[in-house]
């Protein structure tokens, strides 16, 4: 998941070289690599094709232990004619491309996140339970050990912010 924001760094602290505290457009792509959840900032100008080299490349790792990461995203659509900036479908990824305006951003207004988290340790369980992150199908993990699933919906109130999906 990619999210463009105006901020003073990116997700890894990077300033790339704009000036201490100066607000800029930066790209933080979140990603999950070997059950870790990481974050690789880039640079907004090497996007937009203003800059050579948009990103070091460094990452940061954000959660161990992350076995899924799911992202849904929350569309505002009008309700008759009028605009209202509430949520008025969940969608996944794959989804998106139905909802481009015609000039080429996405109504996104809120963000559903869920990660599925295991312990380090093995631990016998008599009991297996069902685990589902968000419109997902249910699934029975297929080791022992202690899962847990933490979801949050995050709102999109700043009119600078849009979120691009795929990566």
């Amino acid at each position: 998941m990619f999210i463009n924001i105006m901020a003073n760094r990116a997700c890894t602290g990077s300033n790339f070289d704009f000036a201490v505290d100066a607000e800029f457009h930066v790209v933080n792509e979140y990603y999950t690599e070997d059950n870790t959840l990481r974050c690789r900032g880039h640079d907004g100008r090497y996007l937009r094709g203003l800059k050579a080299n948009g990103a070091n490349g460094q990452s940061v790792t954000l959660m161990e232990n992350v076995y899924d990461f799911q992202v849904m995203y929350g569309i505002s659509l009008p309700i008759g004619n009028t605009e209202t900036g509430m949520v008025t479908s969940w969608v996944t990824a794959a989804r998106l491309a139905e909802f481009v305006e015609a000039d080429g951003s996405i109504p996104v207004v809120a963000l559903k996140i869920a990660v599925l988290i295991k312990n380090d340790d093995e631990i016998a369980l008599g009991q297996t339970r069902n685990l589902k992150l968000l419109g997902h199908d249910a699934f029975i993990p297929d080791d022992d050990g202690l899962y847990r699933v933490f979801e949050t919906v995050i709102l999109m109130r700043n009119a600078w912010n849009n979120v691009i999906a795929g990566g």
